[in-house]
């Protein structure tokens, strides 16, 4: 075949060949990535290599994830997945439900307590829960230390 020719190749192989006119070929890089037909991934060519990279964003149905996979959707607010308390938290973070327990040493009961760390709220004067990272003052408030 004549120098410059092209040569079929497959659709979105990210790569084009030439016939050099001596029976042989030339590779030259393309960019006609091949469609792997996901939402959740972007579509490029690196090289002559087909990429497909995750991409954040709505899907049918849900929502992509850092993996690049549609998962579903399981709130759009913090109420939807659960009751929270001062020191036990549940909140919905890009449609998905997460929950855990608030870092000891935060206030709680009107800044009268602290959190322990573990999802409760202990009181400041019974249960010497002010040793760790706060003092009693008047009145049994904690106080941060």
């Amino acid at each position: 075949m004549p120098e410059g020719t092209e040569v079929a190749t497959a659709a979105g192989d990210c790569q084009q060949i030439f016939c050099d006119g001596r029976g042989a070929s030339n590779v030259v890089a393309a960019d006609e990535p091949e469609d792997d037909d996901n939402p959740c991934t972007s579509d490029t060519c690196d090289g002559t290599a087909p990429i497909h990279s995750p991409q954040p964003g709505p899907c049918p149905g849900g929502r992509c994830d850092d993996a690049g996979r549609c998962v579903p959707v399981e709130c759009t607010r913090d109420v939807e997945c659960g009751s929270s308390t001062e020191c036990y938290r549940y909140t919905c973070d890009n449609g998905l439900c997460a929950e855990g327990p608030a870092r000891a040493g935060t206030l709680c009961n009107m800044q009268q307590d602290q959190c322990d760390g573990a999802g409760r709220c202990i009181d400041c004067v019974n249960s010497g829960g002010c040793g760790e990272c706060c003092v009693c003052a008047a009145g049994g408030v904690c106080v941060p230390v």
